[in-house]
């Protein structure tokens, strides 16, 4: 034990000073008042902790995050330990080590109690997601050293929602949401999208982008059924945002580019049935193909398509009248 004290002793002698002299002391007294004088050289938390500060602020992020990191590795249960894990959050931020600092923040919002940097890091964390939302590109793997190559979407789906989380009526929140709720759209993860959006106007009805957020719903209806499942129940759905979001917005120009995108759908709709009646009609079965004709009328009445099916059918009819056994006998004088 004592042999290992004095290797402890001589080396960080040799780190501090360059000498091992004091172990030349005449007395094991005069060695002891020596060592007790060496440790008490040493920078305390409340050292690494000022020059820590003073580092940030100067600007000088390489240099902050060394004296956090010291202090972090050296004094671990400091009361100046929630503030270096703060600060090194800080520093990567601003060295633009986004995904590093996001990880930092999140070290100092779960394992500390009291926090003075609170809000800050829930902002710091809000920021993160749109830099991430917006295209920054996080390192491959997640590893610091490799380069940012990977998609970073998912961690601002997951970042807005700890911001909705922490402060669920706060404008930061309705920023989140929405933004959330576009990320989704974008991931065709619509009834997600859907029902962060339909949150959105819930908690925030007279936000400035809760028509949006209307506008938001009846699209992704749209996009669902064009990218993802061709269901006509989505018109009826959608057709139900829109009215709501004319009842709560009557002058608002959004709420016509809502039903713009239901007509849309619904001649998207027509289109398709349009296709199975070109079929009929290059099989020379007219019959067949005015069922889907009529169908396009009845369910999409209005839409340009529908105009088309009503130009065959009417070329049908009078087809049929043309080659009736009546038509074809000769006329009587």
């Amino acid at each position: 034990m004592i042999n290992a004290m004095r290797r402890f002793i001589t080396a960080l002698c040799l780190i501090l000073f360059g000498s091992t002299s004091f172990l030349a002391a005449s007395s094991p007294l005069e060695r002891c008042v020596r060592t007790q004088h060496l440790v008490n050289a040493l920078p305390t938390s409340h050292d690494y902790y000022d020059k820590m500060v003073a580092a940030v602020g100067e600007q000088r992020w390489n240099m902050a995050l060394q004296y956090s990191q010291v202090l972090l590795e050296m004094y671990p249960s400091s009361p100046f330990a929630p503030e270096a894990t703060y600060y090194t959050g800080y520093a990567y931020m601003q060295r633009g080590n986004l995904a590093e600092a996001n990880d930092w923040y999140t070290k100092y919002l779960a394992d500390y109690g009291a926090l003075k940097h609170y809000e800050e890091a829930i902002k710091h964390k809000f920021d993160i997601a749109m830099a991430f939302s917006e295209g920054h590109r996080k390192n491959l793997f997640n590893n610091y050293h490799l380069p940012k190559w990977s998609s970073a979407n998912d961690d601002a789906v997951r970042i807005f929602e700890e911001v909705i989380s922490a402060f669920p009526r706060d404008d930061l929140a309705a920023q989140s949401l929405y933004r959330k709720a576009e990320l989704l759209v974008a991931q065709l993860d619509f009834d997600e999208a859907i029902e962060s959006y339909k949150t959105f106007i819930r908690r925030f009805p007279k936000h400035t982008r809760t028509s949006e957020s209307y506008l938001g719903i009846v699209q992704a209806y749209a996009l669902k059924s064009k990218k993802l499942f061709p269901d006509p129940d989505f018109i009826e759905l959608a057709t139900i945002t829109a009215e709501k979001f004319q009842r709560a917005f009557p002058s608002d120009e959004r709420v016509q580019k809502a039903w713009d995108e239901i007509a849309s759908l619904k001649d998207w709709f027509a289109k398709d049935l349009l296709t199975h009646a070109n079929y009929w009609e290059r099989k020379k079965k007219p019959e067949a193909a005015d069922i889907y004709y009529k169908s396009i009328l009845v369910r999409y009445g209005g839409t340009p398509t529908a105009d088309i099916a009503k130009e065959r059918l009417t070329a049908h009819e009078i087809y049929n009248q043309n080659t009736t056994p009546e038509a074809a006998l000769p006329r009587r004088h």
